[in-house]
């Protein structure tokens, strides 16, 4: 193949040398060629014998000469693709052709550092007669390892290999073999050669001559060469005569498989590379990596080094360990590091023997330690020293427990960079109260200083106290969350109120895990100097704690409400001592007869809560210490009505087919034990359902249109002995019957109500039912909001919001499907009167009205008048403005009827006579205004007098009625 590069319309003359096996077959010769197709071609062959005739293949010209030294000259013309010239000498020729030789080479040599190994396989044929041995000339210095083929089984044809005894004349002594085969043939023949050349050289380079392997004789010889070389050494060449270097990819399949360091392909012999054999060396690159961990007694490094070893093959590791000791923790490597075999020099090295050797990549992390004594405030922590050629850059992050207070010193350090922080840890280690930094260091031997100091330890409580109040007694138990920071706690201390002391002189240690038995503390009270009305109670810890728990105590109190008295009352509280208080919870559940509550008069810092969870217990809570409990303590008679406030109420009307269910839910306030409700007329009274404070309540009396209802124990929240409750009740009724419904709902009432409350009245009607007119007692609570298709109504508050709102229990609200409305006002209410329609007489009334109008404005023409049409627009207006409500509503029902009216306005245009105009005749005729119209009483035009008059004629009048 040639390759030329030029430009368009140049000439270009390539001369290749060429050479081509002749056939002979007795005394006919012949010369077989593939040539190009061109434009004109000639080909010109001189014989040096006389030819008798010669002969081409079909389409060229063919003319024979006499050349001058008696051969004879065959000019072809034209000669193109497959080409063949045959001719035929006078003289007889010898029946037995030359052996012409072609070899092909495949090499493979390996290079391990003492020997030269090559595998050859040679491909050898004939082109002229046949032959039944060659000459094979080895490398340089290398001798025959075998004389057969390794697969003689597959080997064709047999052959075999022969040394020959005679010294080569050459100038290396280059070793001569001479392949016999089984018999005389044209090939290919494919042998295979094995030889190795040993490398005596003890030095660390080692120069060498690799070469081919010659076949004697033959006119070509091509072939690739891969060169395999131990990873232990390193090939260096120059490129000698007859060889080039190539990609891995060029080389044939069973080359490419042996995964060569380089390749080559030679095209003649001998060739030859002269090349340098040489040791790799062990180059080893590490990347540190270390987490300082510094604590109240010691120091923890946790290291990772990276390893990289590109060179020779590395078979341990040192770390000079700068004053650190290694810990017990397992040395992490994925099983490359000899963990038998890893130990600490006298001199603090620390060698990491390896299973296997690594020429690649190792990753080993191992812990060490350092012991730091408390009272140290500088400290100079040096890191260790991996042993490498070269040592990246390292990364180093430093965590100081909560206990501890640090400040790096960075002009005392060395080699150490603060990197800025781009991730979540520190945010991370803020959670558990530790300080976190990072520094990049750049020199191997880095050292980190910092100061640091100890912090005391630092304990904070939450109480939550529960107190029992009876009259003859009081009972108190509280549970202390403690979260003890810093410095472990050993010893827990109470102050201890005179008249208190603990029950059986133990402490429970509340367990974090559920189902756990507490752990049981034996206290000791002992009195304290300075006539405080407090002792202080002591509990030793088993062992010391740090972090959260929980502490259970419970105490005897020797005061009660008749010791205390009636009135204003200080009640003093125990309290942990040596921390600090974060808050103080009290929760007070007072006997019936027993009203307590807090008093404000007392301008304390205690606050009243509305807790969900104690609805019958004062609670108070506090934030910060607080030693005394300000009280009101006063006595209730049970037997005494009681008046009643209602301080929410909430009422809900659900219609569902043809049943009402309503309910009501009252959160009041009241000193009694009993509360008595007024029902609505007609209402079933053993069909009521009644809970209080969210449970089923007990009903004492059922009477007709009045229910009594025991109130479970509470406890009073203000002075006037008042407690809080929440009643519920619900009852079904059958709905009226109607196309526009009346409703008229009478709500529950508590007997003994007189101030007023705030009352929310949901409506909930199904979805094809809407309210006509709102209650005149209560005002809408609802936005416009736009449904997909129509505008309408929607509540600001979900019956979920209601119910919290009034603290009664929860029940499944309405859906998507449904009407809900929502009204608010104030109670009591008398009653409520409401109006519903169904929609589709919305649509229906308001539908036909525009019909009507639009369809009376097209066929009655004093309906047409413009104060008609004003005063109409005037009174759907002031209808609009009185009632908003009901005017969007019924302007959307009466979408359909617009459309129907803007459908019959367009049918009336399109079917509406039409008027025709004829000419009018000028000469001496009259004028002649006809009319064509579809109607079948149309007035007949009569016919016209022909008049010899100038006077002009007066067109016929259209009737009045067709105009």
């Amino acid at each position: 193949m040639a390759w030329l590069d030029g430009q368009l319309g140049q000439r270009c003359k390539l001369n290749l040398k060429v050479l081509r096996p002749l056939l002979r077959d007795g005394n006919e010769t012949s010369l077989e060629l593939n040539l190009p197709r061109a434009l004109v071609s000639h080909l010109t062959l001189t014989v040096p014998t006389p030819i008798v005739d010669a002969a081409t293949t079909d389409g060229a010209v063919l003319t024979k000469e006499t050349a001058t030294d008696g051969g004879t000259r065959l000019k072809v013309n034209g000669p193109a693709g497959d080409f063949r010239l045959s001719w035929n000498t006078a003289a007889t020729e010898r029946s037995e052709l030359a052996t012409v030789l072609s070899a092909t080479g495949a090499i493979a040599i390996s290079i391990d550092g003492h020997s030269i190994r090559s595998d050859a396989h040679l491909s050898v044929r004939s082109y002229g007669g046949s032959f039944d041995r060659f000459r094979v000339r080895l490398p340089p210095g290398a001798k025959l390892i075998q004389d057969l083929p390794r697969d003689t089984a597959t080997a064709a044809p047999e052959y075999r290999v022969i040394v020959d005894d005679q010294p080569s004349a050459t100038e290396d002594g280059s070793q001569i073999v001479t392949v016999e085969l089984a018999g005389k043939q044209l090939g290919p023949v494919e042998v295979e050669l094995l030889t190795e050349q040993p490398l005596s050289l003890p030095t660390a380079e080692r120069a060498v001559e690799l070469a081919g392997f010659e076949v004697l004789g033959a006119v070509r010889q091509f072939g690739d060469v891969a060169i395999e070389v131990a990873d232990d050494w390193q090939l260096r060449w120059e490129n000698g005569p007859y060889v080039r270097q190539v990609e891995r990819a060029e080389l044939p399949p069973p080359l490419r498989d042996v995964q060569p360091t380089v390749a080559f392909q030679y095209d003649r012999q001998p060739w030859s590379l002269r090349a340098r054999v040489v040791a790799r060396p062990m180059v080893v690159h590490v990347t540190p990596d270390y987490a300082l961990e510094l604590g109240a007694d010691e120091a923890r490094l946790r290291v990772q080094l990276v390893y990289q070893v590109p060179g020779a093959r590395a078979f341990e590791f040192h770390v000079q360990l700068q004053g650190w000791e290694l810990t017990a923790e397992p040395i992490e490597s994925g099983g490359l590091v000899d963990r038998d075999g890893v130990l600490v020099s006298r001199d603090g090295m620390l060698v990491l023997p390896l299973t296997q050797a690594s020429s690649r990549r190792a990753e080993i992390t191992f812990e060490l330690r350092r012991t730091i004594a408390r009272d140290t405030t500088e400290l100079k922590l040096p890191l260790p020293v991996p042993e490498a050629d070269t040592v990246a850059a390292a990364e180093l992050v430093v965590t100081a427990d909560a206990a501890i207070e640090l400040l790096p010193d960075m002009p005392a350090s060395r080699g150490l960079s603060p990197t800025p922080v781009t991730s979540d840890e520190p945010i991370a280690a803020a959670k558990d109260g530790k300080q976190w930094f990072r520094y990049r260091s750049f020199v191997p031997d880095a050292v980190f200083a910092a100061q640091r100091s100890i912090r005391p330890s630092e304990t904070t409580a939450e109480i939550d106290t529960a107190i029992a109040v009876d009259w003859q007694q009081l009972r108190a138990t509280q549970d202390i969350a403690y979260r003890v920071e810093y410095q472990p706690l050993d010893e827990l201390s109470f102050d201890v109120p005179d008249g208190w002391s603990i029950d059986d002189d133990q402490i429970e240690i509340v367990p974090a895990t559920s189902g756990a038995e507490p752990i049981v503390v034996a206290a000791v009270t002992e009195p304290v100097s300075h006539g405080r009305p407090t002792r202080i109670a002591r509990a030793m810890l088993a062992q010391p704690r740090l972090g959260q728990f929980h502490v259970r105590i419970a105490y005897r109190v020797a005061d009660s409400v008749e010791s205390l008295g009636v009135g204003r009352n200080t009640l003093v509280l125990p309290q942990p001592a040596g921390g600090r208080i974060a808050g103080h919870r009290v929760q007070i559940a007072a006997a019936a007869n027993v009203a307590v509550a807090l008093d404000e008069s007392a301008n304390s810092a205690w606050q009243q809560m509305d807790d969900a969870g104690a609805k019958s217990a004062l609670v108070l809570s506090m934030a910060g210490a607080a030693a005394e409990l300000p009280l009101m303590l006063e006595p209730i008679a049970l037997d005494r009505p009681q008046a009643t406030t209602v301080e929410r109420a909430w009422l809900q009307t659900w219609q569902a087919g043809g049943t009402i269910q309503d309910r009501a839910a009252f959160k009041f306030r009241t000193a009694g034990s009993a509360v008595t409700v007024e029902l609505p007329p007609l209402t079933a009274v053993q069909e009521v359902e009644v809970l209080a404070d969210g449970t089923l309540a007990r009903v004492s009396t059922r009477q007709e249109g009045r229910l009594i209802v025991e109130l479970p124990n509470s406890l009073t929240a203000n002075a006037a002995g008042t407690s809080s409750h929440t009643l519920e009740l619900r009852y079904r009724r059958p709905a009226p019957v109607g196309l526009v419904t009346r409703h008229w709902f009478t709500p529950p009432q508590l007997v003994g109500t007189s101030a007023l409350s705030e009352v929310y009245w949901q409506v909930v009607l199904p979805g094809d039912r809407h309210v006509v007119r709102t209650p005149g007692q209560l005002v809408p609570v609802d936005t416009w909001q736009w449904f997909e298709v129509f505008w309408g109504r929607t509540a600001t508050m979900t019956q979920a919001e209601l119910e919290t709102w009034v603290g009664t229990t929860s029940q499944l609200g309405p859906s998507a499907t449904h009407n809900a409305y929502l009204y608010s006002g104030l109670a009591p209410m008398a009653s409520i009167e409401m109006f519903t329609a169904p929609r589709w007489l919305f649509v229906l009334v308001a539908s036909g009205a525009v019909l009507a109008v639009v369809s009376m404005w097209m066929y009655v023409p004093m309906v047409r008048r413009g104060w008609i049409g004003i005063l109409l627009a005037v009174i759907v207006a002031s209808l609009a403005v009185a009632y908003p409500g009901p005017a969007v509503l019924v302007g959307q029902a009466a979408v359909l009827g617009v459309i129907l009216a803007a459908v019959a306005l367009v049918l009336r245009r399109w079917m509406s006579p039409r008027t025709i105009a004829l000419p009018l005749a000028t000469s001496g005729s009259t004028n002649l205004r006809m009319r064509s119209s579809l109607r079948t009483d149309s007035y007949p035009t009569p016919s016209l007098v022909h008049s010899s008059s100038g006077t002009p004629t007066a067109p016929l009048a259209v009737p009045e009625v067709d105009r």
